[in-house]
């Protein structure tokens, strides 16, 4: 096997990449039939807390108190490296997300050098296979937002933690692949 499908999520300071930092990451690892194999979650404690969004921090329920214990960026890009290492014996990852190109900024930054080492050039992303979707009259559906498209498939609700989106992320995929005929 020359990659491994892998759903991403994090949950951020804000939404500028740079500035804001990564607090929470989730990398839920899975079979080419979309079944679940192990994961990687962890929450960051940020080390620029003067920047922080307190929108962001509404939104994804996290404080700078509850992560002030949490490991560093270093700590976790060091368990990340590892953990990929182990449990993927460094086959790159083929990433899965919704809007992808988001949580994918904020990685590189976070990863620098290490990014291109794990993860594959290649991703799929629900927002633009739900776009397409969509403009092919197939997905009928005004919202493209990950809670929207999660409600037109009557899944759980998206609560904005990592762990819980990329389980979510994952069941839209299948679902959205299931309308492909």
């Amino acid at each position: 096997m020359n990659s491994i499908g892998c759903v991403i999520d994090i949950e951020t300071t804000g939404l500028k990449p740079g500035i804001h930092e990564i607090i929470e990451l989730s990398l839920l690892l899975h079979d080419e039939n979309f079944i679940p194999l192990d994961s990687f979650i962890c929450k960051i404690r940020p080390m620029h807390p003067e920047y922080v969004d307190p929108k962001a921090m509404e939104i994804n329920k996290l404080s700078l108190s509850n992560l002030k214990n949490e490991s560093t960026p270093s700590q976790i890009r060091n368990a990340l490296c590892q953990w990929h290492e182990e449990i993927a014996n460094n086959t790159k990852l083929i990433p899965l997300g919704h809007n992808y190109s988001f949580d994918k900024s904020f990685l590189t930054i976070f990863l620098g050098e290490y990014y291109n080492n794990i993860f594959h050039y290649h991703n799929r992303d629900t927002l633009s296979l739900a776009f397409a979707l969509r403009d092919k009259g197939i997905l009928k559906i005004d919202s493209l937002s990950l809670t929207s498209i999660g409600k037109y498939f009557q899944l759980p609700e998206q609560i904005h933690r990592a762990e819980q989106d990329t389980r979510l992320c994952l069941s839209i995929y299948k679902k959205l692949l299931g309308l492909i005929k």
